[in-house]
């Protein structure tokens, strides 16, 4: 799916990049001891992974991941308005992993 007029989506990743390449990396079967739903959580979260790191990696994708660690930046929320992120656009959405969340209507076509 496209959603017109957004050209770029910038993940602020605060934790060592390696804890989101371990995940993507991570083919080892979910332990047969935890509950089916656990086991199927942590199968998905590894497809999270793995497509984040995909997008990022395409250069034609418009996700990009900025790991602060690596930028010299601590473990900051505030992060997310850093100048180092050097966004293309000068119209900015900030999204938290906490919500609240709109459709795609709400966000793009009305320009919410």
């Amino acid at each position: 799916e496209t959603w017109p007029g957004l050209t770029e989506v910038i993940i602020v990743w605060n934790s060592p990049r390696e804890t989101l390449t371990s995940m993507a990396e991570n083919t080892d079967a979910p332990s047969p001891n935890k509950k089916k739903a656990d086991r199927n959580r942590e199968i998905q979260e590894r497809q999270y992974a793995s497509q984040l790191l995909q997008w990022h990696n395409n250069s034609t994708h418009p996700l990009r991941i900025f790991f602060s660690l690596e930028n010299g930046l601590e473990n900051n929320l505030l992060n997310r308005y850093h100048p180092l992120l050097q966004p293309k656009n000068e119209a900015i959405m900030y999204f938290d992993d906490d919500g609240p969340f709109w459709s795609k209507d709400a966000m793009i076509t009305s320009g919410f």
